[in-house]
């Protein structure tokens, strides 16, 4: 079974780096109680190769993590680091019942730009239960997004498809009659035979 502990120097031999750590016997019992073995009287804890740790298997008994061995032999230390990439203001939001999303690389100013199917969800829109939407176009600098354009689409709840190489996308409407649409918006309906010319037949929108 695992060695008992009260801390993670128990676990490893003095002046090496750590491979193990202690984590608590309680909450070892209670995830994974094959690998916890007896509790000794006098140790709180019991200890488990350090990958548990780092990967957040079990919880280390001092609240942290010993340093992590590298391949190189190195300490390493785990981190996380969030930031933000994006802020959307008012009702404006990535759809998220139809979305796509894509990366056009290099533009005039050496930067990317990331393509994104947007939703105003609180568009003035009379009786309908969607609102308006859109594609909006952002360059990327430093992991920070910036609009460019934002483009409107024909239809809310269109499917988008925005390929690899830049200047296009596209957008097809969803395959129902007027009726199945009459409580959202009938004038998007794109049934052949049905829609008295109403589908688009091209691209609807360019990028220099």
């Amino acid at each position: 079974g695992s060695a008992p502990c009260n801390a993670h120097a128990d676990c490893n031999s003095h002046g090496t780096l750590a491979t193990h750590f202690c984590t608590p016997w309680d909450e070892c019992m209670e995830i994974q109680a094959n690998l916890c073995g007896s509790r000794i009287m006098h140790k709180d804890g019991v200890c488990l190769p350090l990958e548990h740790c780092v990967r957040g298997l079990h919880a280390p008994v001092d609240g942290s993590c010993p340093a992590f061995i590298g391949k190189n032999g190195e300490a390493l230390s785990a981190s996380l680091t969030v930031a933000e990439a994006l802020r959307l203001e008012g009702s404006m939001m990535l759809a998220i019942h139809h979305q796509a999303m894509n990366v056009w690389p290099h533009n005039t100013s050496g930067q990317d730009r990331v393509l994104a199917q947007m939703h105003d969800y609180r568009a003035s829109s009379r009786n309908r239960l969607d609102d308006l939407e859109y594609v909006g176009i952002f360059s990327a600098d430093a992991g920070v997004f910036t609009q460019e354009k934002l483009v409107q689409l024909t239809c809310p709840s269109v499917e988008i498809s925005i390929p690899n190489s830049p200047k296009h996308f596209f957008e097809a409407r969803i395959h129902r009659t007027e009726f199945e649409m009459s409580m959202q918006h009938a004038e998007c309906s794109c049934v052949a035979g049905e829609t008295r010319g109403r589908c688009p037949r091209a691209v609807g929108f360019s990028i220099p």
